[in-house]
């Protein structure tokens, strides 16, 4: 027959038993523990966000075009084409007054100013043609010279070929004034103008533009 005490030592070994068979059944889960031979678990790899859109650059600006050439002074048919003073750089000498700044500006005095132009061919273009502004009746000393510096036109005057040209009053009015040349030439080894120079201008004289032009045309 067991005592009472022994019925409590059972009771409570049963009690116990009961409750580590609750905790054992519960809801608890341990962590579960991979696999060693297991394949490595992989991921989609995730694309990074789009960059927004660029907005369309603006049309570059183009420079704007260089302006056009100024328009070389009107000649008459059969003219050398353009102004032979747009390629002339004048070199004074003795005491002579003058202006280049597009026309040639001779102030009268006493001296010279020389330059070379593009070649001209006097037998071929023997007309000089000058745009020219005056207010008094006049004359200057023209020489012409080829690249081996003999005169071309006109009668010795203090050792150098110089041809005097009259110039008539055109009351500050420009006027085109052409030159014959051909009763002038002088035979030289080639009659190929190079070199042009004015000389001792006796009064105020504006020349707008030089060329040549052939014999026989208007």
């Amino acid at each position: 027959m067991m005592k009472r005490r022994d019925v409590w030592l059972g009771v409570t070994a049963v009690a116990v038993a009961g409750a580590i068979g609750i905790y054992l059944t519960g809801t608890v889960v341990p962590p579960a523990v991979p696999d060693a031979g297991a394949a490595p678990e992989t991921r989609a790899p995730v694309a990074p966000p789009s960059p927004p859109p660029v907005p369309p650059q603006a049309a570059a600006i183009a420079d704007p075009p260089p302006p056009a050439p100024a328009a070389p002074a009107p000649t008459g048919p059969g003219d050398t084409p353009g102004n032979l003073l747009t390629d002339i750089r004048f070199t004074g000498g003795g005491s002579i007054v003058f202006q280049h700044e597009g026309s040639l500006r001779l102030r009268r005095s006493r001296g010279w100013i020389f330059g070379q132009i593009p070649a001209v061919d006097l037998a071929a273009y023997p007309i000089m043609v000058l745009s020219l502004k005056t207010s008094a009746r006049g004359s200057v000393w023209l020489e012409l010279k080829n690249a081996g510096d003999q005169g071309l036109v006109g009668q010795p005057r203090f050792d150098v070929r110089k041809l005097e040209v009259d110039v008539p009053d055109t009351k500050g009015a420009s006027q085109r004034l052409e030159v014959d040349l051909r009763r002038d030439l002088v035979h030289a080894a080639t009659s190929e103008a190079r070199i042009l120079a004015f000389s001792d201008p006796p009064e105020d004289l504006d020349i707008q533009s030089i060329s040549f032009r052939k014999a026989g045309q208007p």
